[in-house]
């Protein structure tokens, strides 16, 4: 039967394959980030067909503990312990001792935000601004993607065609010591749902991995508009931190 052959799904044989592979990789007999045995091997093991392994290392995938590389599958690096908020994804993950990724989906450009783009982030119609969309993680993993929205107005061409050429440039302190404006107020939706087609693709995830998406409004002490995002991280290799007072007992 560990040949692979078709046979009809059996919910309590994945389940047992499930548990028993979350058990090991738990306690580290994969190593950190070890590739584990072949699936004809674990059929094999288990008693069990190629297709029964093969779902419950698309579980395991999706909730996080593991990755694929080619062919085979390995333990995921452990979850990254991130702010919600930062001005450098890149500076961050350097801290971490890791090599940060950040490369530009798009150029940057100046555009006129759509009436439904105005609506989501609940800014004017019509405002023209400076598009950025980026995806940004580590040299072997991408971790999220943001697109980025700056009134074009504090940004200007100077700032736009640095941007193009740096795409780990912080725009946002860099308009904070020309003009003094930051966000200081910050506005924020976060959902969890599944992926879009372009979003598995990009961030290398299953149809039922989990991400976590948040809508940004950043404003200025003076209500001034700085910046507007929208962030999708892949929720399962990413723990977001938040650290604010209350003035609530």
């Amino acid at each position: 039967m560990y040949r692979g052959e078709a046979v009809p799904h059996n919910p309590e044989k994945v389940n047992r394959v499930l548990d028993e592979l979350r058990q090991r990789i738990k306690n580290g007999e994969y190593g950190r980030s070890g590739r584990l045995p072949s699936r004809l091997q674990f059929a094999k093991e288990f008693g069990t067909s190629a297709e029964t392994i093969n779902k419950a290392i698309n579980v395991l995938r999706a909730e996080g503990l593991l990755v694929a590389q080619g062919r085979s599958v390995a333990v995921s690096p452990p979850p990254i312990r991130v702010p919600g908020m930062m001005e450098s994804f890149a500076r961050y993950v350097r801290g971490l001792g890791l090599e940060p990724m950040v490369e530009y989906l798009d150029e940057p450009e100046r555009i006129t935000l759509s009436s439904e783009e105005a609506s989501i982030f609940g800014v004017p119609e019509g405002m023209e601004v400076v598009r950025r969309t980026r995806r940004q993680g580590t040299k072997t993993q991408p971790y999220r993607l943001i697109e980025s929205f700056y009134p074009w107005e504090i940004v200007g061409d100077e700032l736009l065609q640095r941007m193009k050429i740096e795409p780990e440039f912080v725009l946002t302190e860099e308009i904070k010591a020309r003009t003094g404006l930051y966000h200081t107020q910050i506005h924020e939706r976060v959902i969890a749902r599944y992926p879009t087609a372009s979003e598995r693709d990009l961030l290398r995830l299953l149809n039922q991995a989990p991400i976590l998406e948040i809508m940004r409004v950043g404003r200025a002490s003076n209500g001034t508009i700085i910046l507007c995002s929208k962030i999708v991280w892949n929720g399962s290799l990413c723990e977001l931190t938040y650290d604010y007072s209350s003035t609530q007992d």
